[in-house]
Order: structure tokens, then sequence, then C-alpha cells
């Protein structure tokens, strides 16, 4: 199940980036996608979220670059994001908060090597007393319930295919 896979490409963050948006806010999977040009440069936004997706893309884009994260653990912590959904939405503004957070509790669930508050906030552009805090608001939420089983992470893993052909033919 948590293999030592090569790390993703920082190109796939915008995938990475409209999943967590699709979690959040679209579990229906329905809203449309448009393009918007951010900082010179062609985004593909939620219609409706072009004020603040760009900027959270952008985040997103860092973090995984920074992190090396790899793919067993970006969709950890997606499931962990879908595990809140609900409560997350009483936080407009925190998504890339949550994310950061999901990404360094399931980075220290589920390796040997783990990443400092220091090192965290420092890829995050976050102070290390906003990551302590946004990690432990984050286990509130999630009410310490952290393990997940193969079955869901399989069924995660075949949520994320559909959505990646999906996300492919708008490209």
């Amino acid at each position: 199940m948590y293999t030592n896979e090569p790390q993703l490409s920082t190109r796939d963050a915008s995938f990475i980036s409209l999943v967590t948006y699709r979690i959040l806010y679209d579990q229906n999977m329905t809203s449309p996608l448009v393009q918007v040009i951010h900082d010179s440069k062609s985004v593909i936004s939620p219609k409706g979220a072009e004020d603040w997706f760009p900027k959270f893309a952008d985040s997103v884009h860092e973090l995984l670059s920074q992190s090396q994260l790899n793919l067993p653990i970006i969709v950890i912590a997606l499931i962990y994001l879908a595990r809140i959904r609900n409560q997350i939405n009483k936080f407009p503004g925190l998504e890339f908060s949550f994310f950061l957070a999901a990404c360094m509790i399931s980075h220290k669930m589920f390796t040997d090597s783990q990443f400092s508050s220091q090192v965290w906030a420092e890829i995050s552009d976050h102070s290390t007393d906003e990551v302590k805090e946004i990690e432990r608001q984050f286990i509130r939420l999630i009410d310490g319930k952290l393990h997940v089983r193969n079955d869901q992470y399989q069924q995660f893993i075949g949520v994320l295919q559909a959505l990646g052909k999906n996300h492919i033919s708008i490209l």
C-alpha cells in the first residue's frame, strides 16, 4: 500500500489542487472549470473560485515541490481532508492551511523520516507557531481518526484515476 513510489512532478500540483477543491466544496464533482490568467500564466480554476483558487494552486505547487511528498502520502492527506470536509466550511480562506496540516500529519504517520515544524514553516511560509497550531486544530477536527484501511486507500485511488481522466480531457 505505502511504497516508495517516484516523487510527483510539480506539474501535477494543479490536479492535486483541483482534487482538493472538489473534496472540500464540490463533492458531486459537477463544478465547471474555467481558464483564468494568474501571474501571467493560464490556470484552470473551478468556476466561482477564480478569486482565491489560483493562489491556492500556487501554494500547493510550492509545498509539493519543496517537500517532495510521494503519491501515497498525498493520497492519505486527501483522505484526511475528505474526512473533515463538512467542518472545513466553517473556516473560509484556510484551505491551504488545512491542506498543509493534512500533508504534515500524513507524512508523520506513514514515513520514518519526519520534517520538523521549522521545516514545514519554511516550506509553507507560515511561522513555526502557526504550523503547530494548524496541526493541533486539524487533529482535533479529525478527532484523531488517522488510520486509513487498505480498501479505503484503494477506493480513493479509483476516484483519483477517474478525476485524472477528466482533468486530462480539459487540458
